[in-house]
């Protein structure tokens, strides 16, 4: 989907340069044909195909299957919300894993859009100011945000037991005396509230520990939402028919107007961030 966006904006580019969507004739010397020279075929496949994702060397779970299965169940769960907010709710797969709002809007609008989930597993930054550093640390935010999911760690983990309590234990072990100490847990709570703060650190510590694994479970899950090959990297596979003429030449303009100096690699992104303003 990114790589379309991208493809677009240089056919908008190449609009304003030229006031025409006549073919640029251009420095390749091959942009009536739309046939890529060797040096434009040598960018490309630096662009394609997406690579797996990196290692999550934070998250012992995030190539575990059944912890990707139980992320999969808990994603979609309403029940991880007093307010039947789930991470679904706003991340859709019919709106490419956002919500199609201009800016997010659940319990409470929020200051920005909701990005997507898809190849997010790719990134060292996560939200639109870079505040998370992986996937687990970033699904905390909104089931704590009271503009959000509006739940909190001990409301999720109880839901969890309740619900899921042998998926889980078929994937981790579960802290010591936890069995019993889960059922007299408040039934909401979060640290820097009385709830959770009064608590024994110990449980507090309990608590965490399987609050984070419920995290890792669901980074496992979003882990896997990967896009499928686009055309652009069909036709780099070896497809000819994958892209049109004018898609051709849009990537040779691509090249031309130097994109590809921040549009760099197979997400079509350099992953950092640029003051544009």
């Amino acid at each position: 989907m990114y790589k379309h966006l991208v493809m677009m904006l240089v056919v908008g580019l190449v609009w304003v340069r030229t006031g025409s969507m006549a073919p640029v004739e251009a420095q390749t010397g091959t942009a009536a044909t739309g046939e890529w020279t060797a040096a434009e075929w040598a960018k490309a496949r630096r662009l394609s195909p997406l690579p797996p994702p990196p290692r999550d060397a934070t998250n012992a779970l995030a190539d575990h299957d059944k912890a990707a299965e139980l992320g999969h169940l808990l994603f979609f769960d309403p029940r991880l919300s007093p307010h039947g907010v789930s991470c679904a709710t706003c991340h859709r797969p019919e709106c490419g894993m956002t919500d199609g709002l201009p800016v997010g809007h659940t319990l409470a609008p929020v200051h920005r859009n909701t990005m997507t989930i898809v190849n997010s597993a790719y990134y060292r930054w996560l939200t639109w100011d870079g505040a998370r550093d992986s996937l687990w640390h970033q699904a905390a935010g909104p089931i704590e945000s009271p503009k959000e999911m509006g739940s909190s760690r001990l409301y999720v983990v109880r839901a969890v037991m309740q619900h899921y309590e042998q998926a889980l234990k078929q994937i981790v072990e579960l802290p010591s005396g936890w069995a019993s100490m889960w059922r007299q847990l408040p039934p909401a709570g979060q640290p820097g509230e009385a709830a959770f703060d009064r608590l024994p650190p110990d449980r507090q510590a309990a608590v965490n520990r399987v609050f984070a694994t419920i995290l890792k479970c669901i980074a496992a899950y979003e882990r896997k939402i990967v896009s499928a090959a686009a055309p652009f990297d069909r036709y780099v596979a070896g497809d000819s028919t994958a892209l049109s003429l004018a898609s051709r030449r849009g990537f040779q303009h691509f090249l031309r107007l130097a994109c590809d100096t921040c549009h760099n690699t197979p997400l079509f992104s350099d992953d950092e961030f640029h003051n544009l303003g």
